[in-house]
């Protein structure tokens, strides 16, 4: 099962990771289509409970320098993990971090049009279904089903 997928929408990467940290190769990949997309990369929506390991924290402020990412917008349940990216945005003036129940206000930040926005809440939806964090995009995963004797 894959532990991370991304989608490029306009000019804005979306980014969903599960729990576990990606294998080696699917990590490389994504850093890959993050280079390729060079200046095109100027908003991330990131969907995660997941630290990142110094390095990939490394190539990712490698890349998102690079491409002059102007914003950053993190969902997480995690409360330390927003109160480290609200801290890392007064600094950078770049990060915002959201709880998955303010998961469309955290797509309403990135400043995008309605129909940018009605694509990536989408494909944010559709990307976290299948790996199994619907959670992260506000939504809750489905509840078992009992039947009644």
């Amino acid at each position: 099962m894959a532990e991370l997928r991304w989608k490029v929408i306009g000019e804005t990467m979306l980014i969903v990771h599960t729990r576990k940290a990606p294998p080696a190769a699917e990590w490389d990949e994504y850093i890959a289509a993050c280079w390729a997309l060079g200046h095109h990369m100027q908003r991330c929506l990131v969907l995660a409970d997941i630290s990142l390991s110094p390095t990939q924290r490394t190539q990712v402020a490698d890349v998102v320098k690079a491409a002059g990412t102007k914003l950053v917008v993190v969902v997480t349940t995690s409360a330390v993990a927003r109160g480290a990216v609200t801290a890392l945005g007064w600094m950078t003036g770049v990060h915002k971090a959201f709880s998955p129940r303010s998961f469309e206000a955290a797509v309403s930040a990135l400043g995008v049009g309605p129909l940018e926005r009605a694509a990536l809440v989408e494909a944010g939806v559709a990307l976290a279904r299948e790996l199994g964090v619907e959670h992260l995009a506000g939504r809750s995963p489905p509840q078992p089903r009992y039947a009644v004797r």
